[in-house]
């Protein structure tokens, strides 16, 4: 890309050698995309993890009322049920909500 820089990283030419650059990795590398399993895990130095259902859903302690706990019953069902068909919360910073295919679809 040279040594001009702060690059614009939304000029139209700096993002088509990017992706340029980003393909001939791959095939370097013999890269090739495919589904992958990825067990929970918590890694508590560098605050990253993935976790099948979200950390305010942990800990019921902060249902005051029949009210609350039935919501928090109900919310812990819906994440059990998307935990199933492959949706998951990976933490980096922040938590993102993940579909099945990867895609982050609430953060």
């Amino acid at each position: 890309m040279g040594k001009n820089r702060p690059y614009n990283i939304y000029d139209k030419e700096f993002v088509l050698q990017i992706n340029e650059q980003f393909a001939d990795w791959k095939r370097d590398l013999r890269s090739y995309s495919c589904p992958v399993s990825v067990l929970p895990f918590w890694d508590e130095e560098n605050f990253v993890g993935a976790q099948q259902i979200p950390e305010h859903l942990r800990d019921p302690s902060d249902c005051e009322t029949q009210d609350d706990q039935a919501q928090f019953d109900a919310e812990i069902e819906e994440w059990r049920e998307r935990s199933q068909r492959g949706e998951f919360v990976f933490y980096w910073a922040k938590d993102y909500y993940m579909s099945a295919d990867g895609e982050v679809f609430s953060t």
